[in-house]
């Protein structure tokens, strides 16, 4: 058979079996799904919704998934780390890549989030701005740059602004040092010079993460009563630069966290399992480096749903 008539072939048949089985939508928000759970500005932020989606002209059959997926995982591969039920924990989980957030976790549930509205609010990201003085939108032009929606009958209603894309897509990291890999901000960053900041971008750019960062650690753990089981470092930047864990470990120490083993540290790629303490075992609050699945997650989740099994 020709190759695109095969390629044709198995898309029929992968759209004809997608619109006899029910499709989830997995909406990488929030894993707060009740009103006990949910966090003052989600309370403003995240109404409850009925989603209604069709993909192919049928209505999809769906719960909707308020998962922000990462710390969903987080919380149950930590809990399982340090051998408590999920109802006692009490961690920090900073999730930091090109998108990053910070959560505040008590007795298994989210208590507060780095994100508001949207992802926007909070850390700063590759190309994300982060907090802001809400001011600074007025600075830029609102005539429309482009559309929101691919939809012909929508696009002229629903415009992105000039100030959103700026916000959302030039700012953060790039904007600061130019480029949106953390890993070149790192080698290029001079870390043992800190008033390097004033003249070199890289390093300017590192330390601008690593005190939002710690200003969410900071605020999360006085809102926590100091009774915090561990911080939790996931994701790319995360699970990777020891460079910034260790940057973090060291402002936290005085806070009682543990000291961080710099071989450990150092060495991370090379060791095996979901979740790796890297502190010391100086009795003080652990440390850890948890590798994140974010689609383990969802798939999970969805198993849990009987009308998927149907």
């Amino acid at each position: 058979m020709p190759q695109g008539v095969a390629a044709r072939t198995v898309d029929c048949i992968f759209r004809y079996r997608i619109s006899q089985r029910p499709a989830p939508p997995c909406l990488d928000l929030c894993y707060r799904s009740d009103d006990r759970a949910r966090t003052w500005s989600e309370k403003v932020w995240l109404p409850r919704i009925e989603l209604q989606v069709s993909i192919l002209g049928r209505p999809i059959c769906a719960r909707v998934l308020m998962v922000e997926f990462s710390d969903a995982f987080i919380r149950r591969m930590v809990a399982n780390h340090l051998h408590k039920d999920e109802d006692e924990l009490n961690i920090i989980a900073l999730h930091l890549g090109s998108g990053a957030s910070a959560c505040a976790i008590r007795g298994g549930k989210s208590i507060d989030t780095s994100m508001g509205l949207t992802p926007l609010s909070g850390l700063p990201g590759a190309t994300r701005a982060g907090d802001v003085d809400p001011s600074l939108i007025f600075h830029y032009t609102s005539e429309p740059s482009s559309r929101l929606s691919f939809n012909p009958a929508t696009t002229k209603e629903i415009h992105v602004t000039r100030a959103e894309e700026i916000l959302n897509s030039q700012a953060g990291w790039k904007a600061l040092a130019g480029t949106t890999d953390f890993g070149e901000i790192t080698r290029m960053a001079e870390l043992s010079t800190p008033l390097a900041a004033e003249e070199n971008p890289y390093t300017l750019a590192f330390h601008i993460l690593l005190d939002r960062v710690l200003h969410y650690v900071g605020a999360y753990h006085v809102s926590l009563r100091g009774k915090v089981d561990a911080l939790v470092f996931a994701g790319g930047i995360g699970e990777r630069s020891r460079e910034l864990r260790s940057a973090v470990g060291e402002a936290v120490n005085n806070l009682g966290y543990s000291a961080i083993n710099e071989q450990v540290n150092h060495e991370m790629d090379r060791r095996q399992g979901t979740v790796i303490d890297i502190g010391k075992h100086d009795g003080g609050i652990r440390t850890l480096v948890c590798r994140t699945d974010e689609q383990f997650e969802m798939a999970r989740e969805c198993s849990l749903t009987d009308e998927f099994w149907l």
